[in-house]
């Protein structure tokens, strides 16, 4: 979900509980892709991976505007 939640500085920070976010690691590991924002990529210049997977999901990017990514 990107609900465009972020710090003022788009810093880091944990939403939820533990056991929120391990159930969110059980999801990435089990689905085939995950779809976010152009503006979330663009910050974190990372993709969206399952940890303790040998696969990982696609990330499909939203956005009226892919300026500034490389596929």
């Amino acid at each position: 979900l990107d609900g465009k939640i972020a710090t003022a500085d788009r810093s880091h920070f944990y939403l939820g509980t533990e056991e929120d976010r391990s159930r969110m690691r059980t999801l990435r590991r089990d689905t085939q892709a995950i779809i976010m924002g152009a503006s979330t990529i663009r910050t974190f210049k990372r993709p969206c991976l399952a940890k303790d997977s040998e696969t990982h999901p696609a990330n499909v990017i939203l956005s009226h505007n892919l300026s500034g990514l490389d596929p």
